[in-house]
């Protein structure tokens, strides 16, 4: 099914598709590992869920580390993912939205992201698929304004077939109302401030 968007990006900032401005500045955090653990109770997640909602209605950041969807290379958590799909949905009729923030962590992913500093081209390739994965599996979430993209993969810039352009082309397909975000001290940190206003990338 296709979504609607609901969201988009211009000059690097998110507006509505009806040209209000959505601050990003601060926005919530919520840790899938823990919206999708098992050890909630009854009732935990409703009362999660209603605190958001009594937060001004801000956007909300989901993090989700990447062993969480993908153990070992190509082998994913398929109930994690129901887990979050499940909350994307409950959050819908509270008038949340959010940002899906992938984490790649060096100790526990599936294979190492970086080796000297530098990307590992194979590695990427994997974890853009792990994450399309996951698109595909929240894909009727109308929660969900899009990913943002780990500071890993906008090393070797935004442009071109960059890992960072690839990874979004990959979870735009079949997702077109996505938006995709990047923290401006990561973007700082890379050193492509400059290249940003390029794209349609939000800054948060």
């Amino acid at each position: 099914m296709k979504i609607e968007a609901e969201f988009t990006a211009k000059d690097n900032k998110l507006y509505t598709t009806d040209g209000e401005p959505v601050p990003v500045d601060v926005m919530m955090r919520a840790e899938a590992a823990m919206i999708c653990g098992k050890e909630l109770e009854d009732g935990a997640r409703k009362k999660i869920i209603s605190e958001l909602a009594a937060s001004n209605y801000r956007p909300l950041c989901v993090y989700l580390p990447w062993f969480l969807v993908e153990a070992s290379p190509e082998v994913y958590n398929e109930a994690v993912l129901a887990s979050l799909h499940d909350f994307l949905k409950e959050i819908e009729p509270a008038g949340l939205h959010a940002v899906i923030v992938p984490q790649p962590d060096d100790d526990s992913s599936p294979v190492p992201l970086i080796h000297y500093g530098k990307l590992v081209p194979d590695a990427a390739a994997l974890f853009t698929a792990a994450m399309k994965h996951t698109a595909r599996r929240i894909k009727d979430c109308r929660s969900v304004m899009g990913f943002a993209i780990p500071k890993e993969l906008l090393l070797e810039g935004l442009g071109g077939i960059s890992p960072a352009a690839v990874y979004m082309k990959e979870l735009s397909e079949k997702h077109e109302q996505y938006v995709f975000f990047a923290k401006k001290s990561d973007i700082e940190t890379v050193g492509y401030m400059d290249k940003i206003s390029e794209t349609s990338i939000v800054l948060y």
